[in-house]
């Protein structure tokens, strides 16, 4: 197979995944995880506190001036920029020095050849270049220093002038006015340049035993610590090590949490996608009848990390849900409202933590939680579909990172507001990955969205706003306020009641065509032919058939992407490889990572099965996690980012079963088996018809949409005419 080529932008995605891999990107969306310990994330994990001075000095951080690199020079530099050799993969701070590290923002500033030195302390003038290029984008140009210890020139002159005209430094001392460029950077002043660099809002005192109220920095720390930057460096107790050296790993992950915070808040402000008044709206309409969906402890509705809308820098996401914690494994998780099972993953397994942290460095590069790896990080998780609401709309909540689903729960059973689902536990999280045992300091907790129309409820409102809305659909289930009177204006019409059916289809307000999974916005018009023909051409020297039971079905618009599929009211998106027979093997199209592997799908009575395609249909569109339904056993492959391409994923559904060893995390070659072809998910396997309609459905995903989307037919079968080249000659 013929290699592909990588840019320099690129060059650290790719060695992440893996050996060399080409490959694509995201489709359907699930949950997503907050990560830490309660009751703030700690993804710190630091070494034992110095014993040594609080200024320790510092070893192979000798700044020098970055080196120009030619375009002839290119290859050999990305080569030996792919990874610090320093880094493990399995460090807790690898994927924010890798997102950092594509951005070039270590440029200039590494210890060695190769080498990041993670545990060396920073110095103040590497702090200073690294945090002006995350605050301007860019060096800033040539300008003389005020602080008289800033002399001689130094290539980082200019940032260290620029952060004091930021406002994020005074210097160290006055007369003369010093910088202290080779001093590092302690705990204590990291919250305080943070918070002034980031604009931190103030937060309660988290209780840190070693930081005193009212010390020069203790409302920067408690803000960075409400911002969930931080959960301090140990507990038991809880403690902050305000005067203990920042070392240079613990930075890179500081800093990048504050930026992805920072740009999810940018993004809220210029957000028009929910209203304050629709949200709050919709919240009193569900209000009466609703169900808190564990009741270990209260909802954390003053704690905004707990709440939707917070960063989740791990990831370069943003939480989607509600984090009810707890203490006790497998404490009851209970459906909010009456409804029908649509997902109910409980046969999910927690990847190694190098996998885990590979996977996650390929978000960070990404920019944003690619729709499988948050699929991944709702571990076992269980998804309730509640039909359509009148003057709400269609209504879906998902519960995850469960001990276990419920033996009885499964796919298209209804359930009934209260009814238990399964129990709390850590799947899906780095506690569960790093196997915390559950008498530890394991983080348990419940992870649960609310989706009305196909986005989680509060979308884009501010802190205060979300927690308004939430208030208002917990207010009778916590007891904040009576339960009004049956029949009242106030008591409105439950979902549960027998003159509305909790699900029966009413028309709703989405639009035509397949919803888009959350985090990607409808295309306004089709990917261009040239575009989608450039991206086939790129993969076609690596790509191998992922089924050879029959030849690719080129000629056959009605197996390609784009083809109508009217039953749930949605849009073909991949290729169906037909088959005749049982055990044919299907195979991983593209070398990559497995990011979502469902092997113990069982189809749903035909009822069951029609009564959430009726949804569909009054919805003109069909739900994502109907259509992840319809996938029945399958397996999903994160490629990486490809030069030239973009964020590559491959989805294969159908499967009979999956091989015994494809889970999460795992990486596997182009060309090897993944499982066998089968008919779960369609009618036919709702039906009990074994034989019948057997095949692969096979879809590729580019930057979040399907290869093709939008084309013609001549025009999709071009492009996959390209994609195949190779292999059909």
């Amino acid at each position: 197979m013929k290699p592909v080529s990588v840019s320099v932008a690129l060059a650290v995605l790719i060695a992440l995944i893996g050996p060399a891999s080409t490959a694509t990107a995201s489709t359907p969306l699930y949950a997503e995880q907050p990560q830490g310990i309660i009751p703030l994330p700690a993804e710190e994990h630091p070494p034992p506190p110095s014993q040594g001075p609080e200024t320790p000095p510092l070893q192979s951080q000798t700044p020098s001036e970055p080196a120009a690199t030619s375009t002839a020079d290119l290859d050999a530099t990305v080569a030996a920029q792919v990874r610090h050799t320093d880094v493990s993969a399995d460090g807790t701070h690898y994927p924010a020095i890798t997102a950092l590290g594509d951005l070039g923002i270590f440029d200039g500033t590494d210890c060695g050849q190769n080498r990041f030195c993670p545990t060396d302390a920073l110095p103040r003038w590497a702090f200073a270049v690294w945090l002006v290029r995350i605050l301007d984008g860019d060096d800033p140009t040539p300008r003389s220093s005020r602080f008289a210890d800033v002399t001689g020139s130094p290539w980082w002159e200019p940032h260290v002038e620029r952060l004091a005209e930021l406002g994020v430094t005074a210097g160290c001392s006055t007369n003369p006015l010093r910088f202290c460029p080779d001093r590092s950077v302690n705990r204590a002043q990291m919250a305080s340049f943070l918070a002034r660099a980031f604009d931190l809002p103030s937060g309660p005192d988290p209780g840190f035993t070693d930081v005193t109220a009212g010390s020069t920095h203790s409302d920067d720390i408690n803000a960075l610590s409400a911002s969930g930057i931080t959960a301090g460096c140990r507990t038991e107790p809880l403690r902050y090590c305000p005067t203990t050296a920042t070392t240079r790993a613990q930075m890179a992950t500081f800093l990048h949490r504050a930026n992805v915070r920072h740009k999810r808040l940018e993004s809220i402000r210029h957000s028009s996608r929910d209203s304050y008044e629709q949200a709050l709206a919709v919240a009193g309409r569900l209000a009466p009848g609703f169900v808190v969906p564990n009741d270990c402890r209260p909802p954390p509705l003053d704690s905004p990390h707990w709440m939707p809308n917070a960063p989740r820098g791990y990831r370069s996401g943003v939480h989607l849900g509600v984090d009810f914690l707890c203490s006790t494994a497998g404490h009851p998780v209970v459906s909010v409202l009456d409804g029908q099972v649509v997902v109910a993953a409980g046969g999910y397994q927690d990847p190694t933590l190098r996998e885990w942290n590979e996977i996650m460095a390929v978000a960070a590069a990404v920019g944003s939680t690619p729709p499988y790896t948050l699929a991944m990080v709702s571990g076992r998780h269980v998804v309730v579909d509640h039909g359509i609401i009148d003057d709400v709309g269609h209504v879906v909540s998902l519960y995850a990172h469960l001990d276990a689903v419920d033996p009885a729960i499964a796919v298209g059973m209804p359930v009934d507001a209260g009814q238990r689902l399964g129990g709390i536990g850590n799947t899906g999280r780095r506690a569960g990955v790093l196997r915390v045992p559950y008498d530890a300091d394991a983080g348990l907790h419940l992870h649960w969205n609310f989706y009305v129309n196909g986005q989680y409820l509060g979308a884009g409102l501010s802190e205060s706003q979300t927690r308004d809305v939430y208030a208002e659909l917990f207010k009778y289930a916590t007891g904040t306020q009576p339960p009004p009177e049956p029949g009242t204006a106030d008591a409105g019409t439950s979902p549960g009641d027998p003159d509305v059916g909790s699900f029966s289809p009413r028309p709703g307000l989405a639009g035509p065509g397949t919803l888009t999974f959350s985090g990607h916005k409808p295309l306004d018009e089709p990917l261009p032919l040239d575009q989608a023909l450039e991206a086939a051409t790129r993969l076609s020297g690596d790509i191998v058939v992922p089924s050879d039971c029959r030849s690719v079905p080129l000629s056959s618009p009605s197996a390609l992407p784009n083809a109508a599929r009217a039953y749930r009211s949605g849009t073909h998106q991949g290729i169906d490889f037909g088959c005749s027979a049982l055990e044919e093997p299907v195979v991983a199209a593209l070398a990559g990572r497995v990011v979502t592997a469902v092997g113990d799908f069982e189809d749903p009575a035909p009822e069951q099965r029609s009564r959430l395609l009726d949804t569909a249909s009054a919805l003109g569109a069909t739900p994502e996690y109907t259509l992840v339904m319809l996938y029945g056993n399958y397996v999903a492959v994160d490629h990486g980012i490809i030069d030239g391409v973009g964020h590559v994923v491959s989805l294969y559904a159908h499967l009979d079963t999956l091989d015994a060893d494809i889970r999460p995390g795992l990486w596997v070659e182009a060309g090897q088996r993944l499982g066998t072809i089968g008919n779960t998910g369609t009618y036919a396997g709702a039906s009990g018809a074994t034989h019948a309609q057997l095949r692969l459905q096979w879809e590729l995903h580019i930057d979040g949409h399907y290869l093709g989307i939008g084309l013609s037919d001549a025009d999709t079968r071009a492009v996959y005419t390209a994609l195949f080249a190779d292999e059909s000659g």
